[in-house]
Parts: structure tokens; C-alpha cells; sequence
């Protein structure tokens, strides 16, 4: 087989790898509603590759049917990044935390928290809600360990 042959059928075989990933996110991201988890950084160096690969081909007078896949994979990002912008306006309708900042819980949902801590026994998952669930309560008080 021609070298440069292969080389075309493999370089569209990890294009299409790569596009067969981004329907999924699309499709979870359209359904979640949020930004929160999505890293727009990402998505922008992945779409300056894509253009560095076709700008490589267009440069090196080699544009062959590989070109077509490096399009459908530029436009899936693009896609992925208009659902992106979507839900960070979807996020700030519902007045949710932006990525990198916590957003505090309603002195409520600690409340309901702390009952059902205590029910069950448990210590709370010090990583995500301890700090604030311990500055809440009560001097002295402390969390009972599970019983194995």
C-alpha cells in the first residue's frame, strides 16, 4: 500500500475517533441545562488544532477527502460551544454559581441536611459540604461515627 495512502486512512481513522465522541458530550450537555462541568478552554484549543490541521493540509497543497473530516470535527466543537454559551445564559436565568466559585446552600436545604445526617448517622462529605454544616452547628456538638 502507498505510504501516503495510509497515512490518509489513518489520520481519518483518529478524526473519526475524535468525532464520535463529541455527539455524546453534545447531547449530555444539551440535556443538562448547565455550564457547570464544561470548560470552554477546552473546547477552544481543540478548535485551534482543528484549524492547525487544515491549515497544514491547504499549506502543504494536500487536500484530500481527510480535509472533510477535519470540518465535520471543527463544526461538532463549534456545536458543543454554541450549547456551551447556551446554558452558561441558561445558568444565569437560575442564578447558578459560574465555574471556579461555590455557591452557598439555603439555610434550609443545611437544615434538612443536618436532620438527615443525624438520622442516618453519618458524617457529611467533608469535602463538599463539612465547612459549612460544622459553622452552622451548635459548640460542642459533634458528629457520631458509623458503626461498622
Amino acid at each position: 500500500m502507498d505510504p501516503v495512502a495510509l497515512a490518509n486512512i489513518l489520520e481519518t481513522l483518529m478524526l473519526l475517533g475524535f468525532a464520535s465522541a463529541w455527539p455524546f458530550n453534545i447531547v449530555r450537555a444539551y440535556r443538562a441545562r448547565t455550564a457547570l462541568g464544561t470548560s470552554l478552554g477546552f473546547m477552544v484549543v481543540i478548535e485551534f488544532a482543528y484549524i492547525c490541521g487544515m491549515l497544514s493540509k491547504i499549506a502543504a497543497d494536500n487536500v484530500t477527502y481527510v480535509f472533510a473530516f477535519y470540518v465535520l470535527d471543527f463544526s461538532l466543537v463549534a456545536i458543543a460551544m454554541a450549547i456551551y454559551f447556551r446554558n452558561r445564559s441558561i445558568d444565569k436565568l437560575k442564578g447558578r454559581g459560574q465555574r471556579g466559585r461555590r455557591t452557598l446552600p439555603s439555610p434550609a436545604s443545611l437544615e434538612r441536611m443536618m436532620l438527615r445526617y443525624q438520622k442516618l448517622r453519618v458524617r457529611p462529605d467533608r469535602r463538599r459540604w463539612g465547612h459549612f454544616i460544622y459553622a452552622l452547628m451548635p459548640c460542642g456538638q459533634r458528629w457520631k461515627p458509623l458503626r461498622s
